[in-house]
């Protein structure tokens, strides 16, 4: 099993890892848009994955008018993945407002076409489907094993498994967490988002010690030869703590 953390490509994430770079068997990096400090993090030299700038950076595959910054964030993910020679690409399939007096499956459904077709233009083995977290007013994408599968049958792409958004899901879709992750993992997932958080409280990327997460399920079921990163907050004690955990 390989073990690492996830952390932007902004001089805030480059000065962190020569804290915990020797305890990570690889790391992830979100290639933020718009400038080009990604380049730097090959002074490090450890393998390197690669996560599609999202929402919060304005990519969303499944909404319209958002294809030219979509195409932005995407390529540069991918020159990042060919530059640092990554197998994985994590990408977000991104979300859609949900209408009113409307059915979500509808919703969902459209957003789902306009991603596959968004995404498939890339032609890109490497992607790998991150699953997404369906709650309030917005309808998330891959919220469902059943869409996951879609994405990956369509674009011949892999998966990666955040256990948190699939448990955060779960009061708005009714679904049981242990029923939905236990779904998900039928796709079987190699690449995988872990992190602490509450399930009622509705919040994630927290310590693995931290919030009412089954973290030890979750261990459970991680296969022998995952990689796993951790989306928790950049401190290095604890980060080498839970990836000591998380191997043992």
């Amino acid at each position: 099993m390989k073990v690492g953390i996830k952390t932007f490509t902004d001089k805030e994430g480059y000065d962190y890892m020569s804290k915990v770079i020797d305890h990570c068997d690889f790391i992830e990096i979100l290639v933020v848009p718009d400038d080009e400090i990604w380049k730097q993090f090959r002074d490090y030299d450890i393998p390197i994955t690669i996560h599609v700038a999202h929402q919060r950076f304005g990519s969303n595959p499944a909404m319209p008018g958002s294809e030219k910054r979509s195409h932005q964030c995407t390529q540069m993910a991918i020159d990042a993945a060919d530059y640092f020679g990554s197998k994985d690409i994590v990408v977000h399939p991104g979300n859609m407002t949900i209408h009113e007096n409307r059915p979500l499956d509808l919703d969902i459904k459209d957003g789902d076409k306009r991603a596959v077709d968004f995404l498939k233009r890339y032609n890109e083995p490497r992607f790998r489907i991150e699953n997404l977290p369906t709650m309030g007013k917005k309808a998330e994408l891959g919220t469902y094993p059943k869409e996951i599968r879609k994405f990956m049958k369509e674009l011949k792409c892999g998966f990666c498994f955040d256990f948190s958004h699939a448990v955060l899901s779960c009061p708005w879709i009714g679904i049981g967490y242990r029923e939905i992750v236990n779904e998900f993992m039928k796709l079987k997932p190699k690449y995988f988002h872990i992190c602490g958080g509450s399930i009622n409280g509705q919040y994630d990327h927290q310590d693995l010690g931290k919030g009412d997460f089954d973290v030890d399920f979750f261990k459970s079921l991680l296969p022998k030869d995952a990689k796993v990163i951790l989306e928790t907050p950049p401190n290095a004690k604890t980060h080498i703590e839970d990836i000591r955990y998380i191997k043992s």
